[in-house]
């Protein structure tokens, strides 16, 4: 059918909510994965002021701590012995960020926490799996910059992202465009608009399915259980699968060319109106 060239829109051009990459941790003055002896004696320097200078943070390889050196820490937990420890002294040659012109760290770390419960996908396109491993965090947990981070946790989106008729885009988009993430691939999804409340209560029924069953297996890390998805879940996204088809006006057991040639004739219909 045709090469696809794709615009730079910050837009999505289907029905999807805008999206955006996470914090960057430089950026945010935090050095990350770090270990629980260092957090338990980061907690101590000064308990009530923690959350501006400790905080949970969440990449594309799972949740772990991040510790704020840098920018608007308390000047308590400044001047701590074991948070100078931490701090690289700055000489005139080095390269990096200037604290005095970077804003974010000029904000309390706190503020750079979403409002709201929120979806991520890792923003690297990955030809290993047949789905996404998508999934809802809790405000107090930052988001970086490995992420693609949908502010509007919603279970239509997560239905989306979790299709394998997604998956099949990201593999278009970085066919065409091989430097691309998935964050090109989410602004280019064509996602049809769901026309009536029932559209949309099925296609959450079908993604609550997929939640239910990733459930069971809550003591294995979402990168593992996509690995080698279990039997169970992979019955859960295909009955998600058939759902988004049929949203896409295609059988339900529909091929993955088939997907494709549906996603690209309706991204192209979008494109160019």
């Amino acid at each position: 059918m045709g090469a696809l060239s794709f615009s730079r829109s910050r837009k999505p051009l289907g029905q999807l909510p805008v999206a955006h990459f996470g914090t960057r941790a430089g950026a945010a003055g935090l050095i990350i994965n770090v270990d629980e002896l260092v957090v338990e004696s980061a907690e101590k320097v000064s308990p009530s002021e923690k959350h501006e200078y400790l905080t949970k943070v969440v990449t594309s390889r799972g949740i772990g701590w991040g510790i704020r050196v840098r920018g608007a820490i308390p000047q308590s937990v400044r001047d701590s012995t074991f948070l100078q420890q931490l701090i690289v002294p700055r000489r005139s040659g080095d390269a990096g960020v200037s604290e005095t012109h970077n804003r974010l760290l000029n904000r309390p770390l706190s503020s750079l926490l979403r409002r709201e419960k929120y979806l991520a996908v890792p923003k690297t396109i990955s030809n290993q799996r047949n789905y996404l491993a998508v999934s809802s965090y809790d405000p107090e947990i930052l988001p970086l910059d490995s992420l693609l981070v949908i502010d509007a946790d919603s279970g239509t989106t997560f239905g989306w992202l979790s299709s394998n008729a997604f998956w099949l885009w990201t593999q278009v988009v970085s066919s065409n465009a091989p430097s691309a993430t998935v964050y090109m691939a989410y602004n280019s999804f064509p996602a049809p608009a769901l026309s009536s409340p029932k559209k949309k209560a099925i296609l959450e029924s079908a993604a609550n399915t997929v939640l239910r069953s990733r459930g069971h297996f809550l003591q294995t890390s979402l990168n593992e259980l996509y690995d080698i998805p279990p039997a169970q879940l992979l019955w859960a996204h295909q009955k998600l699968d058939a759902v988004v088809n049929e949203l896409f006006d295609l059988a339900g057991d529909a091929s993955d060319a088939e997907v494709i040639d549906a996603l690209i004739s309706r991204y192209r219909l979008l494109a160019a109106a």
